[in-house]
Formats: C-alpha cells, structure tokens, sequence
C-alpha cells in the first residue's frame, strides 16, 4: 500500500449525510420547540373585559372550560381556561372548574392570564385568576347598601308594629354594617324608653340586579327584653 492510499478518508454514503442533517434538524425543531414553551410559560398578562359566553366542551370525555370576554375597545378574546398551558400542568380540574363556576355572564372582570395568544394556531392564554372591576366593585357596595338601608327601614316598622309605638322613638344600639346586614340571619338590638330589646327575624331571598345572596326581613321570629 502507498502513501496516496493511506491517505485518502472514505467518502460518507449518501443516506448517512440525510441522516445527519435531519439529526440537527430534529435538535433544532427541539430547541425552538422548548423555548418557545418556557416563553410560552412565562409570559403572564392582565386583560380586563365583559363576560359574554362561557364556554364548556367535551374532547374524549373530559371537561374543558373557557370564557369569551369582550375588551373595551369591542375586540372579543377567548381565554381558555385549562388544566395545561402547553405540557405543562398549571392547575388541576377541581381548580378550573371552581373558577368557571365563579365567573358570570355579563360582568366584567380582570383576568390574570398565562401564555401568547396565537389565533392562526389556535394558541389561546390560559386563566389563572380573576377579579371584579373597579365598576362592578362600586356597583355591588351600592346596591348592597341601599338593600341594608331598606332592610333597617323594614325593621323600624315591625318592631314599631310589635311594640305598637311610633318608630321615631326606636333606637338601634347595635351599628348596621351594611355588608353583614343582607344575610339570612338578621338580628339586631333595640331600645325604646329605659328597655332594650333582642329582636331576631324571619327572611326571604330576593332577587337583586348583581346576583348575589341577600335577603331581607318580612316578620319577627324573636323578639326578647334583655
């Protein structure tokens, strides 16, 4: 054998250079692949919107939730509500339902967020939390406080049946709080002349313009001197 023999490397095959090059191909889809998720990840965002769908569908049997909001500018977002955001595992079922139970239809929330919102691929942020709004905040103080005002009114005047007295000389001793005094169990401590009173009434549910649980009084179930 001669020195030109020894020195010539062997020329690589035709489908072992194929298989090479779709080796760094393969890393590379890999590597972008897994960026893009921890990007994907990291990236959390408020959106701040009007509730108008709630959305649940069944794929295989399993549950899963969403919520389409309206923004302020009229634009809608669908926001998915999902154990995953991508392969990663962010919450589990009982979470996102206990979330999708307490959304409702027609007020608006701020929604804290996780992930990119990518429409063509069907990439939709997922929920991790949420709040009222400023203005639905107000406007359930308002309407509870204006339901605890009526209710103090409604009590004036059955206590003022009961002790066949004018109201005008009933005093209240205990301070209504007006969030406490929308409740089911409505009670309250009176005085009148030199006696005080223990009164404790019967209520009904009503229906309110925020949908919450509030009752107010209709008769008095106890009513004892202290």
């Amino acid at each position: 054998m001669n020195k030109n023999e020894t020195n010539i490397k062997p020329a690589m095959k035709a489908h072992e250079v194929i298989g090479i090059r779709s080796i760094k191909v393969i890393i590379i889809i890999l590597l972008i692949s897994f960026i893009y998720i921890g990007f994907n990840y990291q990236c959390v965002n408020t959106v701040e919107g009007l509730v108008i769908d709630k959305l649940q569908q069944g794929l295989d049997g399993e549950e899963e939730y969403g919520i389409v909001i309206r923004e302020e500018d009229g634009s809608e977002q669908l926001i998915k509500n999902s154990e995953y955001v991508n392969i990663v595992k962010v919450k589990n079922k009982s979470e996102s339902k206990s979330l999708q139970d307490g959304i409702e239809k027609g007020k608006k929330y701020k929604f804290k967020v996780r992930g990119l919102r990518i429409t063509d691929f069907k990439q939709y942020p997922n929920l991790i939390s949420y709040t009222l709004t400023n203005d639905e905040i107000r406007e359930q103080m308002k309407v509870q406080n204006e339901q605890s005002m009526k209710n103090k009114k409604i009590a004036e005047e059955l206590v003022a049946q009961e002790l066949n007295i004018d109201k005008k000389y009933i005093q209240f001793v205990n301070t209504f709080n007006d969030e406490k005094w929308i409740h089911k169990n409505l009670s309250c401590t009176i005085k009148t002349n030199s006696k005080e009173y223990h009164v404790e009434f019967n209520t009904d549910k009503i229906e309110n313009s925020i949908n919450q649980e509030m009752y107010q009084p209709t008769t008095i179930n106890k009513f004892i001197v202290k």
